[in-house]
This record gives structure tokens, sequence and C-alpha cells, in this order.
């Protein structure tokens, strides 16, 4: 306090007046520090010893005694504070970004596959969603154990996690349907079905069609690329081609109807039918007249063969005629005739 005194020209003097210099103080600025993970906010708070001034934040030119934000990497953040009667005074809060990368490797697998996962921030732990979708090994090798998604975190070391959408796709169930060779020495197919999967689908392995007896396998490939358990097939064929032989009895009497044929089918695929050119459909016909017959035998597959047969008689009727020496002499026995048949 410093008191003031005036004096006049005569030297009078007046009474003494007080006058007071106040000094505030100069203001002391804290601002506090942040530690966060990427991606995450922080709240810096700037304090001063000087009360009524007014903050400005830097970078950004924000006011006020907090500042909000969200930085990619660690920054210093500089409080500027101002009050009247006092030059302008700062302080300085850092914001620690702590780094974590996205969790890295293939984020599917087809059911009982493995994918291997990572992440660049070590050490840390691993951890999944529904156990029963996927596990995930101390290391990060995620095994798929029924069809659908599970959220697979990662905590690592320095505090911070992250997490990933693992995709566990069903495999193809092939049904594999063979026509197999129905006539002997001829080829069969097979017809390729798969369900369960993600369609379309894609077919491997061996050809179908035109497939000569022997046994083939396929698989079916979705179109996550999953691929279904291989599925083996046996094309089969009749074990004998169909094949006819016949025995026959030729008419005895020239002009009667008492000829027949036994039929034997050996081969092909029973039962059989049978289509004589005269129209009967007997294996064995009987009653059968001189002539020639075609038959064509089927069997259960429509396998066929023919055979001929020709039935034969005696040229001519049976015909007799005689020359005769009757007996010279009565009473003798001195005839004889001479037959020609």
């Amino acid at each position: 306090t410093y008191y003031v005194q005036g004096v006049s020209a005569q030297n009078c003097n007046s009474a003494l007046t007080p006058v007071t210099v106040t000094v505030n103080p100069v203001p002391v600025v804290t601002v506090t520090n942040a530690t966060v993970c990427a991606g995450q906010q922080a709240t810096l708070t700037a304090t001063s010893t000087v009360p009524g001034g007014t903050f400005t934040w830097s970078p950004g030119g924000a006011t006020g005694a907090t500042l909000t934000v969200t930085p990619n990497t660690t920054t210093t953040y500089t409080a500027t504070y101002s009050v009247a009667g006092c030059p302008s005074v700062t302080g300085s809060g850092t914001v620690t970004v702590n780094p974590l990368q996205g969790i890295t490797g293939t984020l599917s697998a087809c059911l009982g596959q493995t994918s291997q996962l990572s992440n660049v921030v070590t050490p840390g732990t691993w951890s999944s969603s529904s156990v029963g979708v996927a596990t995930i090994s101390a290391g990060g090798l995620v095994t798929g154990i029924s069809a659908g998604t599970s959220t697979i975190t990662y905590n690592a070391s320095n505090g911070c996690s992250t997490t990933a959408q693992f995709t566990v796709y069903p495999q193809p169930v092939l049904t594999v349907t063979p026509s197999n060779v129905l006539c002997f020495g001829g080829t069969g197919s097979v017809t390729l079905t798969a369900s369960g999967g993600n369609a379309p689908y894609t077919y491997g392995g061996s050809p179908t069609t035109n497939l000569s007896p022997g046994t083939y396998t396929y698989t079916a490939t979705s179109t996550n690329g999953c691929v279904s358990a291989p599925v083996s097939i046996t094309i089969t064929q009749p074990a004998n081609a169909l094949s006819l032989t016949t025995t026959q009895v030729n008419v005895g009497c020239f002009g009667n109807s008492t000829g027949s044929v036994n039929l034997t089918v050996n081969g092909g695929t029973a039962p059989y039918t049978y289509l004589w050119n005269t129209g009967g459909t007997v294996e064995d016909p009987t009653g059968m007249p001189a002539g020639n017959y075609n038959v064509t035998v089927t069997d259960a597959n429509g396998c066929t063969a023919q055979t001929s047969v020709t039935i034969t008689q005696p040229q001519a009727s049976l015909a007799l005629s005689t020359t005769q020496i009757n007996v010279g002499c009565f009473g003798n026995s001195t005839g004889s005739v001479n037959l020609t048949v």
C-alpha cells in the first residue's frame, strides 16, 4: 500500500491518501495426461492456480477446461490460459495411444478345419464367444466346430483389445447315384448331388459318363471352398453277356408238327422274356412243323440276344411199292414179294 500526499505552492500538505497495488500471482496451469487404445476417446482436463481465466487448446482451437479427442497416434495438447492482468501461460498434457492392429489371418474355415490368426502386438490372449462354433488356442489357431459365426477377441498385453467375426462354413454332403452297366460290355454313369453346404457346387474326381465297370471316387466343393468327404461308388455289370443255346427235336414224319426247341439262356439278368417269329412267347416251344424259327430274348435290363433254329423233316412222305412172284404149283410155297420203300 502506498500513500500519496499533495503539497500546495504555499507548502501546505494534504492528508495522506492510501493507494493499494494488488499483485496477482503468476498462474500455474496443469493439464492431465491420458493413455488410451487406438480408436478410443481421451479427455484432458486443465486447471489453473488463478481462477477466472479461459483456456484455449492447441491443436484444434477448442476452448474450455476439458478437451475430448480421439487421436490415432500419441499426441501432446497445449492449454493456453488467459486471465486479466497477467500474461498468458501454458500447460501441456499428452494422450498416449497404445498401438493395436486388427486381427490378421483368414477369418473363416470349413467345418473341422483350422485357420491361424495373429496380431502384431504381443503377447496377448485369445478367446471365442461361441466355443460351440469355433475354438481358439493360446497361439491363435481357430478350429471350426459347427457352422455359424463366433466373435474372436484378442486382449493385448498393453491393455487394448480387438475383435473380429469368424465364420465356420458347413461342408457339403455328396450323394452319388450310380447307373450301372445294364448290358455286358456297355458303359454306365453316375449322378452327383450335393447338399448341406453353400451352393453353387463344383464336382471333382472321376468322369461321370461312359464308365466301364469299376470303382470311381468323387468330391463336391461349395462356393466357400469347403470340400465334401470323398465318396466312392462301384459301377457293376452282369457277370456274363446274354447268350443263347438250343437243342431241337426235328419232325419225324413228313408233314407232321412234332418238332420242338429247348432254349437255354445264359448271362444277362433274369427274368427273361421270349418272342418267336411265330408270335410265341414261351421259352421252349413244341408242336412245331418243319421250318426256320427266330427268337429274341430280352432280359430284365432290356438287353437282347437272338438265335435261329431250323426244324427239319424227311424229304417226302413214307411210300411203299411192291413186285411179287406168285406160287407156280398149287400147294407150293414159292411165292415172294419185293417191297420198295
